[in-house]
């Protein structure tokens, strides 16, 4: 899920395929996958340069944090029966481009995740 473009979309997809009471399960990387020296250095880049990064890659991953895959699965009617975070240490807040500033300490944190969830 992390080389998904349209996220929210595709959570809404998924959902439409499996019937109330399936179960999807993802294993989800937060980390740069090395576009940066630090696991969680995209965070650090601003959008602008960011889409130099990915140039015109077809699977850049889309740097969105583990709270948004949880809203957007609750918005496309899952509930989320497991939920298992692999941590590691964070970024300084003030290192992080405007964008993720918000991020949750949780966010900043969470390298990967394992994610079940059941379409209501």
């Amino acid at each position: 899920m992390e080389h998904v473009n349209d996220v929210p979309q595709t959570y809404s997809l998924l959902r439409k395929w499996l019937r109330p009471g399936g179960l999807m399960s993802h294993s989800i990387d937060y980390s740069s996958h090395s576009y940066t020296r630090d696991w969680n250095g995209h965070w650090t880049i601003p959008a602008p340069l960011w889409r130099v990064v990915a140039g015109n890659r077809k699977f850049c991953i889309n740097r969105m944090p583990h709270s948004e895959h949880l809203r957007s699965m609750k918005s496309a009617g899952f509930q989320v029966t497991k939920e298992s975070i692999n941590a590691a240490a964070a970024l300084a807040r003030d290192a992080l481009a405007l964008e993720f500033r918000q991020l949750t300490e949780a966010d900043l944190g969470a390298r990967c995740a394992f994610v079940q969830a059941l379409a209501g």
